[in-house]
């Protein structure tokens, strides 16, 4: 497990930097897919810290997950709070996106940091069709949120 994560840190860091300038790479990316949270990771000092917990993604196989429809509403799911809003993208690989419908039931501290990142976010690449980087603002500064297709 340690290996791939290693492995899929090393493929996204030519895409950490950098922005395109058309408009629909990011539509084409997240658009119709169902993505499935890996982990958090932030960048310092050219080293990427991935904190991740297995235990909380593998007992909650049905949460921790986003989907991105065409007409820029999104749906998702933490452990406890499903949650769906609207998402924009301005430019390039910019991307805003507002919860407009949370339950707030969320207890544990990973999945209330994955919802504060959801509404915290403001940039998204992709390696390939399959992952996805959202690239968000927190108390600590700016940190990624690694996905895969579920």
């Amino acid at each position: 497990m340690k290996t791939k994560i290693l492995f899929v840190l090393l493929t996204i860091l030519p895409f950490l930097g950098g922005c395109s300038d058309n408009e629909d790479d990011i539509k084409e990316l997240i658009v119709g897919k169902t993505w499935r949270l890996v982990g958090f990771y932030e960048k310092n000092d050219n080293e990427i810290h991935f904190t991740d917990d297995e235990t909380i993604f593998n007992n909650n196989k049905d949460g921790f997950y986003l989907k991105f429809n065409q007409d820029s509403t999104f749906y998702g799911k933490g452990v406890k709070d499903a949650f769906n809003g609207k998402w924009s993208n301005q430019n390039g690989y910019d991307l805003s996106m507002n919860i407009t419908n949370e339950s707030e039931d969320e207890e544990l501290d990973i999945a209330i940091e994955y919802i504060n990142a959801i509404k915290g976010a403001y940039s998204c690449r992709g390696t390939d069709e399959n992952i996805m980087v959202i690239k968000y603002k927190s108390s600590q500064g700016d940190r990624y949120m690694l996905f895969r297709i579920k």
